[in-house]
């Protein structure tokens, strides 16, 4: 869990430079993550997002949790160009977790920081959307038990960052996919699907983890692809069935790059009941379905079942070896003007890849805009 004290202080910083930007919108959300696999554990979130202009110039801030980002954005001629910094600290990519079949083995964890600036171009041609992005990111290791010397660390390397992206989007309007504070679910209408390509090129590459996991060992030069889809319809008033998708494949790479699984927060490829990113992946497909039920103005109710298809699920560097995830959720969706509450309740059975019969988790958040 992230001590509230350096919740405390982003909070704080992200408020205090969107003050001196006189933001014209300042949004925020507060929830957490609880599960119950071989013991009770969970994480929680703060998210603060600001943003102003000056100009056709775009000025944005953001704290989330752990990462904070400051972002100026401008369009030229027919491209929008960006430039952002972001740093991560402690719990960069929830390395201080690390689960087998979602047992958490406390040995393997440890701390990760990075710092990165990225600069990007964008441009939309009618319902496509391009972009194309070079960073360069610096990371920064520390054990979290010193005693752990069976544990070796990543190398603290610089990594030049490519992507090059393709999105269609023809969903109806919705604030979920503009306002920070709704993130935790989606409202879907329509059809939207997107590719992201990457190359990351590391200064140096070696071996890392414990003797007995042979996960670890990337190439200087990491490639992946990764693809999303949502499409949702209204097939009878106050009745809307949606669909959400991912699929990844990646050479080279290590768990500092890999997909997160498993969780229902908007920061991983969801599969109810497992812990928050139990799973980490280069080769998956997965998919959500979920019938979401209008029972007020304000209030939706729903439940989804999930499927996901995971190289390694055992953890054993047996990269032929898939493992198949299920899951299912129970959810409440209120709004009503600026505030947003969001609440799940999730289970997965095991189906080979879990050390238990039945992993159960919760997710709740809470988000206003002010």
């Amino acid at each position: 869990m992230v001590k509230l004290t350096s919740w405390t202080i982003g909070a704080l910083f992200s408020l205090s430079f969107l003050s001196s930007a006189q933001a014209q919108t300042v949004q925020a959300l507060v929830g957490g993550e609880f599960w119950k696999s071989n013991e009770t554990n969970g994480h929680g979130l703060i998210l603060v997002r600001g943003q102003t202009s000056m100009g056709t110039t775009q000025l944005s801030a953001e704290f989330n949790t752990d990462t904070l980002t400051l972002r100026v954005e401008k369009p030229l001629d027919k491209w929008t160009y960006g430039l952002q910094v972001r740093g991560e600290a402690l719990i960069a990519g929830l390395l201080t977790d690390y689960y087998i079949g979602a047992e958490n083995v406390p040995e393997r964890t440890f701390q990760a920081s990075y710092l990165e600036v990225q600069t990007d171009a964008k441009r939309g041609v009618g319902d496509h959307y391009f972009s194309v992005s070079t960073a360069l990111q610096r990371w920064f290791f520390q054990r979290v038990d010193a005693s752990s010397t069976d544990l070796s660390l990543p190398p603290e390397t610089y990594v030049l960052k490519e992507r090059l992206s393709w999105t269609y989007w023809k969903l109806a309007d919705d604030p979920s996919w503009y306002e920070a504070h709704r993130r935790g679910r989606r409202r879907i209408r329509g059809l939207a699907l997107g590719v992201e390509g990457g190359v990351d090129f590391r200064t140096q590459k070696q071996a890392w983890g414990v003797p007995e996991d042979p996960r670890n060992d990337p190439e200087r030069a990491i490639f992946t692809l990764r693809q999303w889809a949502a499409a949702g319809v209204e097939w009878t008033p106050g009745w809307r069935l949606q669909i959400r998708q991912w699929a990844g494949i990646g050479a080279g790479e290590d768990d500092l790059t890999r997909a997160r699984i498993g969780g229902m927060n908007p920061y991983v490829v969801s599969v109810p009941g497992l812990p928050w990113a139990s799973f980490l992946a280069s080769r998956y497909a997965a998919a959500e379905i979920s019938q979401a039920m209008k029972i007020s103005n304000d209030v939706e109710i729903g439940f989804t079942g999930n499927a996901a298809l995971v190289e390694d699920g055992d953890r054993v560097g047996d990269f032929d070896q898939f493992s198949t995830l299920l899951g299912t959720s129970a959810f409440v969706d209120w709004r009503s003007g600026d505030w947003q509450i969001n609440a799940a309740i999730g289970a997965s059975p095991d189906v080979g890849a879990l050390s238990m019969e039945l992993a159960l988790s919760m997710y709740v958040d809470v988000g206003f805009s002010f």
